[in-house]
């Protein structure tokens, strides 16, 4: 299981990205490891469906639908401090 960090990593990275069916196996990957820490935390669906970084993905899939409303600037914002490892990792 990747940790949280790599995850925002990986959530940041895709923010370039340009194939929906590509993204929806990495999202399935990432919602997995996900779902492995909410486990470890007590955490349920709910933690891991609003989380900053299914928040990122799905925002990314939205956008190549052309359904992008922009509101997940404080998710990338979220991702990019847990990089620069300004974030607690089990929030």
């Amino acid at each position: 299981m990747r940790s949280l960090r790599e995850l925002a990593q990986e959530a940041v990275a895709i923010q370039n990205a340009c194939n929906a069916c590509g993204l929806a196996g990495g999202l399935q990957r990432a919602l997995s490891d996900l779902y492995g820490h909410a486990r470890e935390q007590g955490h349920g669906t709910k933690w891991v469906n609003e989380h900053h970084i299914t928040r990122l993905w799905v925002d990314k899939l939205a956008s190549l639908a052309g359904l992008s409303t922009d509101l997940c600037s404080d998710s990338y914002h979220w991702c990019l401090d847990l990089i620069d490892e300004r974030k607690v990792a089990n929030e």
